[in-house]
């Protein structure tokens, strides 16, 4: 089980147990898509979440950052 943590735009902190994400660059989203970027969750049930915006960290299971995500131009770091 991994962990991510989610700063949104405003500064607010989300932290979430995920079992795997998946990050989808703004070059390969279809043209109508209005988001750029965006980082998908997976909860354990299998349920998909959608992140695009702010900054997200990705923790392995011993809490080491295995990647990070910078969505937004204005992302708090």
């Amino acid at each position: 089980m991994m962990t991510v943590k989610h700063i949104d735009n405003s500064g607010e902190e989300f932290v979430y147990p995920t079992t795997h994400v998946n990050f989808i660059p703004a070059a390969i989203k279809p043209p109508a898509s209005s988001v750029s970027a965006s980082v998908w969750r997976y909860a354990e049930d299998g349920r998909a979440y959608e992140i695009d915006n702010g900054s997200v960290y990705v923790m392995n299971e011993h809490g080491r950052t295995v990647a990070r995500y910078m969505l937004s131009a204005n992302a708090p770091q």
